[in-house]
């Protein structure tokens, strides 16, 4: 489900045409008598004409007072003066006299109808009093005298937007023809583009609004903002931060930036947040996005007491101007709905339609629809609608009747045309099925079952107290809105289910249910049910489904642009003391969600170590090396247990273990920086993220054996040797050439840069920093790349060296690749573990790319910068050698 849609500060986030109605000025427009010259008296008409534009030449300028002495003369002796009037009424209007305005306007109008601008800007002042129709109505008879008028085009499309989305565009791309060198006119189209899902089109012309006018910061905050939307994290980071050069203020970006996934941002910038939130007299708007990127950045970072607290400061600041949740109104709606849809509904009349084209997909926000509709988008005869607004808005066509009288059925075939013939507009002829995700479709399953009787439903379930929290989290603008307190998400959900039991009993379509914690922890059976249920071949790409490019405009455009993960499971356990009321209420209903190790309570902060973390076992290897792979293979076994993915966090969560803190350069920490403190943090940061192979919370006391991959620890072995005593190390190696390819690549995507603002270098660092990377300021890409592959290998070699050699192994990775069984086999062995049937299982099959992969593995592909890569091989030959020496 889509948020509260960022706003800018003009209506509907376009750009007003007419500069001279700006801010109010400290000046009087009452008419008072004026000494001017006595040889006024004997001017022609023309004279007088070419002083009142003088005069208006220096009102635009900003001089009011002169304009208006000019004005007041002129209409002293010549009351109809039809100029005098308009420009009077533009600085009542300035100073804030609307009333007076219109009437100096309309008296303008009457004396001298053949003036399009002074329609043009009484039709300005009626949008600002929200008339939008008088507006509109002025706006038009000004282009019936001047149909080439860009900056009424520009008037009238602002106040059509809302009515008639697509007439506005039409009217924007005429004021943009008319103007082509207008950032504005650029700006505006864009922003109706992008409404209108034309994404790519809005794309170009904020860039070209930007390109017009580099310091247009509503260009490029909202460029930013659907970069984001089309996962491209990297350019919508560096947009972010230039609307932050050129104004320092501005909230919206900053608040963005805190919140983009994978970034870190500094220590100042997450303190001017914080400054800003404590300045008074700030707007709403900027409040509640700087408390949900800085709630975003300190869950990241694992203060979730912290995030809990901005969290919290957003909602409570978006619910002050929204009504109170009514439990009441939302019980008395899902009965009639009950009441008005039996069995006998469906089985007494025709069906209005045959298409087997649409596909609902709905459930409670955040409840996975978003993940859903990508996975069956990248399939090739999808096409992913997004969140259509139809269905609501046929809803209100046939309120107040609606949901008792659906009798008229002429009419009711007519809307399923229409819903049909939107799809067609959005889809082409070319996709067999189209997704529409809206969520809460789910209370209208009646009438969609009798728009639609061959349409399919999916209904995306999950645990509610993921859903809670997630909920909680963002902001939605709903009818009621159920995800400001706990205890109301909790009876809102139990209503809901009340409702969907109702519909699975009574509508003649099968229901499909698509669990979010069976999907993650096993996709590929449930993806292939699902395909099956939508009447689809099987098709590979939808396991891929994080490399299709759409744009998504819900909060999981971050999680659908990655694999499957299952950090995300269990996420309420970090928040469990807040959500007593909601926990309390499930229990009382018996809606626990099914996963038995969901249930177990969450381990208290301080509480023992967790036994799996006794001997722990760290995967370490240089980036791009294939440790992902590796990594996802072992976890499939149920002796494992792991926090579902890298841990960047688990040190970087600590400012002291940061670069820049003292005594730390680089991602290099031994012996000397551990501290039963740190120890202290990590145990606890871990234990509260344990999952399962299954990716269930686990509490890790049940014989399994904590399995870590984060490639910057290859640097930290001497670290983790000090924290954990007992710990065994995997040593993945990969031959050079491709490994520092990979690295290449990863640099080029922009996907994985780690640090920013390095001295000694004008772009962004990516992947881990080694010891001296100073040394690389001003080095081909490839020097760099070398440097990062030698330098961690080395390290990671001598320290391990430096261990009993029954406490670490080394693995290649084209023997993983070559003999995936038996390099597993061999590795669960050193682990002291069994091959478990389910890791059997998953190595029977051939194995899948990894979350990180970036294009698909080919013998050789590291040739593509064959010449690069051939001309540092000479100083990395030693490192290789002793790899090789290994076996």
């Amino acid at each position: 489900m889509r948020v509260k849609a960022e706003q800018s500060n003009l209506p509907n986030g376009t750009v007003g045409s007419l500069a001279i109605i700006a801010t109010p000025h400290a000046f009087s427009t009452s008419f008072v008598t004026f000494a001017v010259n006595p040889e006024t008296a004997t001017y022609s008409p023309s004279e007088i004409d070419r002083q009142v534009e003088q005069a208006f030449d220096r009102h635009k300028r900003g001089d009011l007072a002169h304009a208006a002495s000019v004005y007041r003369a002129v209409l002293a002796r010549t009351p109809d003066h039809a100029r005098a009037l308009h420009y009077m009424g533009l600085i009542a209007q300035q100073t804030g006299n609307s009333r007076q305005a219109v009437e100096l306007l309309e008296r303008a109008i009457a004396s001298d109808p053949t003036d399009p601008r002074a329609y043009n800007h009484l039709g300005q002042i009626h949008a600002r009093l929200n008339d939008k129709r008088a507006a509109a109505e002025l706006f038009e008879r000004a282009l019936a005298i001047a149909p080439d008028h860009a900056d009424t085009l520009n008037n009238l499309a602002n106040v059509t937007l809302t009515r008639d989305l697509q007439q506005a565009i039409t009217l924007y791309r005429r004021a943009l023809e008319l103007r082509p060198d207008s950032a504005a006119a650029a700006y505006n189209l864009a922003q109706a583009l992008n409404e209108d899902h034309a994404f790519d089109e809005a794309v170009a012309l904020f860039r070209r609004a930007i390109a017009l006018d580099p310091a247009h910061v509503p260009a490029r905050h909202n460029l930013a903002l659907l970069l984001e939307q089309r996962g491209q994290f990297a350019e919508a980071i560096e947009q972010y931060l230039t609307v932050r050069r050129l104004d320092p203020r501005h909230a919206p970006s900053l608040a963005n930036v805190l919140g983009v996934r994978d970034y870190v941002p500094d220590a100042t910038m997450v303190r001017q947040a914080e400054d800003l939130l404590k300045t008074p007299g700030g707007r709403d708007e900027d409040r509640i996005k700087l408390h949900r990127g800085l709630g975003k950045h300190y869950e990241r970072s694992g203060d979730h007491e912290r995030a809990f607290h901005h969290f919290s400061g957003a909602k409570a600041t978006f619910s002050r101007t929204r009504p109170a949740f009514d439990l009441d109104a939302v019980v008395h709606q899902m009965a009639r709905l009950k009441a008005a849809f039996t069995a006998a509904t469906f089985s007494e009349a025709a069906p209005l339609s045959d298409s087997e084209r649409p596909v609902f997909i709905v459930g409670l926000p955040r409840s996975g629809t978003t993940l859903t509709e990508q996975i069956l988008a990248s399939h090739p005869q999808v096409f992913g609608a997004g969140e259509l607004p139809d269905i609501p808005r046929l809803v209100k066509m046939l309120a107040p009747d609606y949901p008792e009288d659906l009798t008229d059925l002429d009419g009711l075939a007519e809307l399923a045309g229409d819903y049909l013939a939107e799809l067609d507009r959005l889809a082409g002829p070319a996709p067999s099925r189209v997704t529409d995700k809206m969520p809460l479709n789910s209370l209208h399953l009646g009438l969609i079952a009798k728009l639609f009787p061959r349409a399919r439903i999916i209904h995306c379930r999950r645990d509610p107290r993921d859903v809670a929290l997630s909920c909680f989290v963002e902001l939605f603008e709903l009818d009621h809105d159920f995800t400001t307190r706990f205890d109301d998400f909790g009876r809102y959900f139990l209503e809901h289910e009340r409702l969907m039991d109702h519909w699975r009993a009574v509508l003649p379509t099968p229901i499909h249910e698509l669990r979010y914690e069976a999907l993650v922890a096993d996709p590929e059976p449930v993806i292939r049910d699902l395909l099956s249920y939508c009447g689809l071949d099987w098709d590979p790409a939808c396991l891929a489904f994080q490399e299709t490019e759409r744009t998504v405009q819900t909060p999981s455009r971050w999680q659908v642009r990655q694999p499957l993960y299952q950090t995300s499971i269990g996420r309420w356990r970090r928040y469990e003391r807040h959500m007593t009321p909601l926990l309390e209420l499930l229990a009382s209903e018996d809606r626990d969600p099914p996963a038995p190790a969901s249930r177990e309570p969450a381990r208290a902060a301080g509480s023992k170590t967790p036994s799996a973390l006794e001997r722990p076992l760290f995967i370490v290897a240089a980036p791009r090396s294939g440790s992902t792979l590796l990594f996802e293979t072992l976890a499939k076994s149920q002796g494992l247990c792991t926090v579902g993915g890298e841990a960047h966090w688990l040190v970087e969560s600590l400012p002291s273990l940061r670069p820049g803190a003292p005594d730390v350069t680089s991602n290099r920490l031994t012996a000397r920086h551990a501290s039963s403190t740190v120890r202290r943090h990590m145990v606890e940061q871990i234990a509260t993220r344990l999952v399962d192979a299954t990716g269930a919370p686990t509490r890790g006391d049940g014989g399994e054996v904590f399995l870590e991959k984060t490639p910057k620890n290859a640097l930290r072995i001497p670290f983790f040797n000090a924290h954990f005593p007992q710990a065994r190390f995997i040593f993945l190696w990969r031959d050079p050439r491709e490994n520092i390819s990979s690295i290449m690549e990863a640099w080029r995507s922009g996907r994985f840069v780690t640090y920013r603002g390095l001295d000694g270098f004008q772009d962004p660092w990516s992947l881990l920093l080694p010891p001296a990377h100073e040394t690389m300021a001003g080095q081909r890409l490839e020097e760099i790349a070398a440097f990062q592959w030698r330098s961690t290998n080395t390290i990671a070699l001598d320290d391990l060296e430096g261990l009993d050699r029954d406490r670490w192994t080394s693995v290649n990775y084209a023997d993983l690749l070559a003999d995936p069984l038996g390099t597993v086999s061999r590795l669960m062995d050193f682990a002291r573990l069994p091959l478990d049937e389910p890791l059997a299982a998953h190595l029977r099959r051939p194995l899948p790319a990894s979350r990180y992969t970036q294009t698909a593995p080919a013998a050789d592909k590291w040739r593509a910068n064959a010449r690069e890569i051939e001309s540092v091989l000479p100083r990395i030959e030693a490192v290789w050698d002793r790899l090789r020496a290994l076996g």
